[in-house]
């Protein structure tokens, strides 16, 4: 089974980057070609693939880097 999860990614690393901002659709598309301008690559080209044999899947996520920065800005305010 294959689940591309990158475009949903993206959008909530662009919602978090600008918090302050309720982004409309037009805005968060153009911040996604933005990212893919500044990415050097197509979005078909973005994102890694990760295998996880437990449930016989492939899902493409973001890049490593930008993975990380969405899962820990997303924990940054809950509690401990």
């Amino acid at each position: 089974m294959f689940f591309d999860s990158f475009d949903l990614q993206l959008s909530e690393l662009i919602k978090t980057q600008n918090p302050k901002r309720k982004l409309s659709q037009e805005e968060l598309v153009e911040k996604k070609i933005e990212y893919y301008s500044n990415s050097g690559m197509s979005e078909s080209e973005n994102g890694i693939w990760v295998y996880y044999p437990w449930r016989n899947t492939v899902v493409r996520i973001l890049e490593e880097r930008d993975f990380v920065k969405l899962r820990t800005i997303r924990n940054r305010y809950k509690n401990h």
